[in-house]
């Protein structure tokens, strides 16, 4: 569960994304904290045995392709590692170049079930999560100088 600030800030991107169509619920400090319990407990994420998830860029093409009604330029493999499980989808990728940046914004689609594990359900399923649940990034990565790249961060 992200706090309230960065919901706010993913808000405008998610919605032009068309991925959500209404703001993230309200929850409280206490909600959250079970939630998160729920969320890296052994039969969902397990973060005591899988403590970290991952994703890796396999191959960006020149594909236009739409989600929804929003427009996208490239297509991208995308391999995500959640619960042990790797599993590559296609994301809808669009790229923004201007001087020596670069705006990254994509999306895709998989299932909790596409890494063997089965939604969260409590109270006779009146409480669940769907199977299906979209990634969406949005970064933008700025050039940095070749001396400043030889310079390990932790040095600087």
């Amino acid at each position: 569960m992200d706090d309230p600030a960065a919901k706010e800030r993913w808000f405008p991107g998610i919605t032009a994304a068309q991925l959500l169509d209404h703001p993230f619920a309200t929850v409280s400090e206490a909600d959250r904290a079970t939630i998160r319990g729920h969320m890296l407990a052994k039969g969902q994420l397990d973060a005591a045995a899988y403590p970290s998830l991952s994703a890796e860029l396999r191959e960006v093409k020149a594909r236009p392709s739409q989600r929804a009604s929003k427009h996208y330029a490239y297509e991208a493999i995308v391999a995500l590692t959640v619960h042990g499980k790797t599993v590559e989808r296609p994301f809808a990728v669009n790229l923004e170049f201007g001087g020596d940046a670069v705006h990254v914004e994509a999306a895709g689609a998989f299932r909790f079930s596409d890494f063997g594990i089965t939604p969260y359900s409590a109270l006779l399923g009146a409480v669940r999560n769907q199977d299906a649940f979209q990634v969406f990034v949005d970064f933008q990565a700025k050039r940095v100088p070749e001396a400043d790249a030889a310079t390990p961060a932790a040095a600087k």
